[in-house]
């Protein structure tokens, strides 16, 4: 009997493989963010509104000479409450260079037994970052194997048989990257998952910066648009209508 080797194999999997340790990445950070919120120190927590009241400078911006870019001033968001008649204030363990205009609202989760220990609600907080990375990075990389897969025939009603291509499939998760990694980026920068909360923050702290991720949702619909089935209508043929006759005498 005799044994043929294939060849071609060794290429394939040298490309997977960096695609294969980003999708293993991508999963270590969804567990992580997964196990932060099993831990999250929050439980049992009230709400109050808070409105921001000041920023707090973590570190100034300027020209970086070891990535040849300008950065910008990044600033710690400082947000005021009150329980039971005495005001509290709340400083972010996270800083950004997208500032909310005063007075913005934001839900504040506080201590009943000691309110000065408080957090900011929402998508800003560690656990949901880690999933967000992971996220982006596990289903960023399952793209690169979708050309490997073996295409399908799909029958169309009324129609020919359409193929459904590698190029279809990596065009709608490519379309969904886009669309997942848009709203959550403003998500994070709104502090807020509801479209409504989103319009809220481009209503009252619109930067020009703010329409890159509105940018990217856009291309990641047309995207997927563009690369879902469509059925075609198909023009009738000759034959498919009845003969004429002539019935003249």
């Amino acid at each position: 009997m005799r044994v043929t080797k294939k060849s071609g194999g060794g290429p394939i999997a040298v490309v997977l493989l960096l695609p294969a340790i980003g999708a293993v990445l991508g999963l270590v950070l969804v567990g992580l963010g997964i196990r932060e919120a099993a831990r999250d120190t929050t439980r049992g927590y009230l709400e109050v509104t808070g409105y921001l009241t000041d920023y707090a400078l973590q570190e100034a911006g300027g020209y970086d000479p070891q990535r040849s870019t300008e950065t910008a001033d990044t600033y710690r968001l400082v947000y005021r409450y009150n329980v039971d008649g005495r005001a509290y204030t709340l400083v972010t363990d996270y800083s950004t260079s997208f500032l909310p205009s005063r007075g913005s609202e934001a839900t504040i989760l506080y201590d009943p037994a000691n309110p000065a220990a408080s957090a900011l609600d929402g998508p800003n907080r560690s656990e949901n970052h880690l999933a967000f990375i992971g996220m982006f990075f596990l289903l960023g990389s399952l793209v690169f194997f979708l050309p490997f897969l073996p295409e399908k025939k799909q029958r169309k009603r009324g129609g020919k048989p359409s193929k459904c291509t590698a190029a279809d499939r990596v065009g709608v998760c490519i379309g969904l990257l886009f669309l997942g990694v848009s709203y959550g980026a403003l998500a994070v920068i709104c502090n807020s998952y509801s479209p409504l909360g989103i319009a809220r923050y481009y209503i009252h702290s619109f930067h020009f910066m703010l329409l890159v991720p509105l940018l990217m949702l856009a291309a990641g619909a047309a995207m997927l648009v563009k690369s879902l089935p469509h059925r075609k209508k198909q023009k009738p043929k000759p034959t498919d209508f009845p003969a004429h006759r002539d019935e003249t005498p």
